[in-house]
Parts: structure tokens; C-alpha cells; sequence
């Protein structure tokens, strides 16, 4: 089912910057985490938070966190890094922002035009719906959604690293 929501060009021209990394580009303006909202029949970017706004931060998956309305329905892409026991990665991790909070109607206009910003997104590895906030800001769950092997998210080591860390 699709709403007929279309997205603005302004939601492809961030996810191709966020997904191609051109060498002369400066990496402090990359962008690492992107909101969009729906409005007047679009989906467009809301808020565009670029690696310089982020770096100071002491936790950036803690900052990521800290951005979900408990009320309001969004769609969230963030360039996240981790890292298994083998390697480093960074991948990009699309949400649907869907709180047990929002209303009816809201939750009902972004599941039903999630596709359309999925199809601009081709690209994306990881694609998660959430309703409740411990979804996103419990690093430990949010690690498990990404893989078995995540020990860390954002450079911090998690407390609990599932079977795979285990030994299991």
C-alpha cells in the first residue's frame, strides 16, 4: 500500500552525498545523521546533522538517540560505524520512527510511504522499524539488529556482546 507521498529531491541529493565519499569532499561536513519528515505530501529533510556537529559529542549513538520524539513519527538515516571482532564498519541504517505514542493517522502516513523513501534508498543495508525509544538508545539492542558479531558502536564497547562475544 503507498500513500502517494512523493520525496523532494533534497532527499535523494543527501542520501547520494551520505552513501559516495569523494576524496576532495571535506569529511567535517559529511552527513552523518539525516531526519525527514512528512509535510504538505512530501518527505523532505527536516535536519541534516554533519560529522563536525557531531564530533564533539562523547557517545554519538547516545546523541542519535536523543533525537526521537516520543509523539511525533519520523524516518531517521544515519551513517553509523562499528565494529565486529574481524573489522571496522560503517554502514548506513534507515528507520521508520513510529512511537507507541504517536497518533493512528501518523503511524498510518508513514508505513504506507515508507516506500517511497526505500526506493530512493536503494542502497541503504540496514532497514529497521521502531516504536519505542529503548529500541534506538539501548546500544546492546541496537548493536544485536546490526549483527551477532557487533562488540562496538560508535568506538564504544558494548556491555554485552551476545553469544557471538560469549563464545557461543
Amino acid at each position: 500500500m503507498t500513500s502517494g507521498v512523493k520525496c523532494t529531491d533534497q532527499v535523494t541529493s543527501v542520501y547520494s552525498a551520505m552513501q559516495l565519499t569523494k576524496t576532495d569532499d571535506d569529511p567535517s561536513e559529511r552527513p552523518r545523521i539525516v531526519q525527514f519528515n512528512i509535510t504538505n505530501g512530501y518527505i523532505d529533510v527536516t535536519k541534516i546533522y554533519r560529522q563536525k556537529e557531531i564530533e564533539g559529542k562523547e557517545d554519538v549513538h547516545k546523541f542519535f538517540g536523543s533525537l526521537f520524539d516520543e509523539e511525533k513519527c519520523c524516518y531517521f538515516l544515519y551513517d553509523c560505524l562499528y565494529e565486529t571482532k574481524d573489522t571496522q564498519k560503517k554502514d548506513l541504517v534507515f528507520i521508520m520512527w513510529t512511537p507507541e505514542n504517536s497518533k493512528v493517522s501518523d503511524k498510518m502516513q508513514y508505513s504506507s510511504s515508507k516506500q517511497s523513501i526505500t526506493k530512493v534508498m536503494k542502497a541503504v543495508k540496514h532497514m529497521f522499524e521502531m516504536q519505542q525509544l529503548s529500541d534506538v538508545r539501548d546500544k546492546e539492542d541496537f548493536a544485536d539488529r546490526l549483527g551477532r558479531e557487533v562488540i562496538k558502536v560508535e568506538g564504544h564497547a558494548l556491555k554485552k556482546c551476545g553469544a557471538f562475544a560469549k563464545g557461543k
